[in-house]
């Protein structure tokens, strides 16, 4: 198996209820043009976003070692490296939420513009943004119509 991987499955056994909690603290209410989709009911689903946040701390982190603490070169680039190696790990662990977030809603969820999560662990479509909507349109796929 993959090290990462192997990775991954034991910080997610050291996800803990606390963790869930203080994750779904951070999720904002439906805005204004979303549309509900759905809620996510998976235990794993939460795991793997409050694990996602764990890897983005840690990138934080790793960035403001190497801006405000690190004395030499070598301990720069070795926080950059840190930082970008847990950016990347969250992205996949991202990733891997939404896989799961969008099979447990179904065709629907996969087929919409834009995902997001939202309290109440709620999976809700997002408008297109200006320039989705300007790429859009220049593409001929949809009017440009300016808000």
């Amino acid at each position: 198996m993959l090290d990462i991987m192997v990775e991954v499955e034991n910080e997610l056994e050291q996800i803990t209820d606390a963790d869930v909690l203080r994750s779904a603290s951070h999720l904002n209410e439906i805005e204004e043009g979303e549309v509900p989709l759905g809620t996510i009911h998976d235990p794993a689903a939460y795991r793997l976003w409050s694990l996602a946040e764990k890897y983005q701390y840690r990138e934080v982190m790793a960035l403001a070692a190497a801006k405000f603490q690190a004395d030499t070169v070598e301990a720069r680039k070795a926080a950059e490296v840190e930082q970008a190696r847990h950016h990347a790990v969250e992205e996949v662990v991202k990733n891997l939420f939404w896989i799961t977030a969008k099979d447990a809603i179904g065709a629907e969820a996969w087929a919409a513009h834009g995902v997001g999560i939202r309290a109440g662990w709620m999976l809700v479509t997002t408008p297109p943004s200006q320039p989705d909507r300007l790429v859009s349109a220049i593409a001929g796929l949809l009017p440009f119509r300016p808000e």
